[in-house]
């Protein structure tokens, strides 16, 4: 997940991974050597967060979207179809 240390949308998914088990790398763009120019390859703008799941990328905090694709993941890893989850 692309962050950054002053945005409370961020602040907001780091929260919603770590309260439903969700493991997450967080790169901070304002630290990061080319943080800001990885992001807008990724999503096309300047915004943050940038939540990556699977190789599919999602820009801001869409729960219902996250939990989604972590499903589509598990799915895809594990052969197996039907995984559904609801966020906390």
């Amino acid at each position: 997940m692309y962050t950054a240390s002053w945005c409370g949308v961020c602040r907001k998914a780091r929260l919603f991974l770590s309260e439903n088990g969700l493991r997450y790398q967080d790169i901070d763009v304002d630290q990061a050597p080319d943080g800001w120019a990885k992001v807008q390859s990724l999503a096309g703008r300047r915004a943050v967060p940038v939540i990556i799941v699977d190789g599919g990328v999602m820009l801001g905090l869409d729960p219902n979207a996250i939990m989604r694709s972590v499903a589509r993941s598990m799915e895809r890893r594990l052969g197996i179809s039907g995984i559904t989850f609801k966020s906390q």
